[in-house]
């Protein structure tokens, strides 16, 4: 009898367990997972392989990137992280690894070629240049430095710390997470030619560190001495596109192919206005708009949208619409500006992307949205016109891959 009781306990202890187990799975998967960020004005090295497309990138050097270390790395581009920094940035990051974190998993960073895609940059009518990190989750700020390689710097060689001088020359410790990115101004520092620009961000709330390499080309303007540590309150500055809208880019972000002029009485650059939409022609078929969900974590969801004009003339200004099937929140949008009414989706270039080339040109642009992915939108229009060739894609069903400890196997769940 005394051995059928403690059997009995033991049975129940057991049941205990995994019920405590199925809880603790349950509330993880009720947790959110979130990604974290990079530089988007400039464009970080890793964003911009990703806006490439990773699977077909156009540039030689996100080629050999993807080459070097697979196609992930890019749709991993808000993660070149290091849980374990804590400030000691120098310590646990080698010479020559300073773009991938020192992560084997984003090693194509690392590459030491002259031929990465630089982003043409110059300084304000007051020596300033606003930088700008899209961020796909807010986490608390003990700081964000900027650095810049020196004079004589090789962009064909591996950077290395010494590249990059003891000193930041922008230092900010207070800022606020504006429409899904933290605006810094900073004072721009005098160089000429093909540079990178390093920034950390470390937080205050945990040991992680965030890291971005910016392969920029400086052009016209007397930067600023680089000596003050500016202010991280969001400037006010002309905004780029005519919407009522809050912009989801910088208002001053230059193009990669057409610098900014500094108006002579602002403080900010301005930029040309973005044109008004031409109609989209007039056969459905001549568009296409690619919604492709890259993530899925149960309780939110990434999407990048691909607009190709496969047309034989260029749109010129172009708005994008579509409607959700259920209802969904917009965390964060990058490279274009949006409207949200109900459900309907209204999405308008951004300065830098107003035109498609013809005969298969495209641009994108993405966003995070909270909620389920699934049912996808199904009937998309391009200035107006409904796109006959109109596709969602994304995982065949949202589900985690967990680790469950106490049968030590691989589950999915739904």
């Amino acid at each position: 009898m005394e051995t059928e009781k403690i059997r009995g306990h033991f049975s129940m202890y057991g049941i205990g367990l995994v019920v405590i187990s199925c809880i603790g799975v349950i509330l993880y998967l009720a947790l959110p997972i979130f990604a974290h960020g990079s530089m988007e004005n400039p464009l970080s090295r890793v964003y911009r392989c990703y806006l490439e497309n990773p699977e077909n990138p156009k540039s030689a050097a996100c080629k050999a990137a993807v080459a070097e270390a697979g196609t992930q790395q890019f749709y991993d581009w808000n993660g070149v992280n290091r849980g374990d920094a804590n400030g000691q940035h120098r310590a646990i990051i080698p010479d020559g690894k300073l773009c991938s974190a020192g992560k084997d998993s984003h090693r194509g960073l690392d590459l030491a070629r002259g031929d990465w895609v630089a982003q043409s940059i110059s300084p304000d009518a007051n020596g300033n240049f606003e930088f700008v990190f899209v961020a796909t989750a807010p986490h608390a700020t003990q700081y964000f430095d900027l650095y810049v390689t020196n004079d004589g710097y090789d962009p064909s060689q591996p950077l290395n710390w010494s590249d990059l001088g003891d000193t930041p020359f922008c230092h900010i410790t207070s800022v606020t997470l504006t429409d899904g990115r933290y605006r810094m101004t900073c004072p721009l520092p005098t160089r000429s030619g093909k540079h990178v620009i390093y920034s950390i961000w470390q937080r205050s709330d945990s040991a992680e560190a965030f890291y971005s390499c910016m392969d920029v080309q400086f052009s016209g303007g007397s930067g600023g001495t680089a000596t003050a540590t500016p202010s991280a309150t969001t400037t006010v500055v002309p905004t780029a596109t005519p919407s009522t809208t809050p912009t989801a880019t910088p208002s001053a972000l230059p193009s990669v192919t057409v610098t900014a002029t500094p108006s002579a009485t602002a403080s900010a650059p301005t930029l040309t206005p973005t044109h008004t939409p031409t109609p989209a022609p007039p056969d459905g078929a001549a568009c296409q708009v690619k919604y492709d969900v890259t993530s899925d974590w149960g309780s939110g969801f990434q999407v990048q949208v691909t607009l190709v004009n496969q047309s034989q003339q260029t749109i010129s200004g172009w708005t994008v619409n579509w409607e959700f099937p259920v209802k969904q929140t917009i965390t964060s949008l990058w490279n274009a500006t949006y409207t949200k009414t109900g459900n309907r989706m209204n999405v308008v270039n951004a300065s830098w992307n107003t035109n498609i080339s013809p005969n298969g040109g495209s641009t994108s642009f993405g966003f995070v949205s909270s909620g389920r992915s699934r049912p996808r939108p199904s009937t998309f229009s391009l200035n107006g016109v409904s796109c006959s060739n109109g596709t969602a894609t994304g995982p065949a069903q949202e589900s985690l891959s967990l680790y469950l400890p106490f049968v030590g196997r691989d589950a999915t769940a739904p």
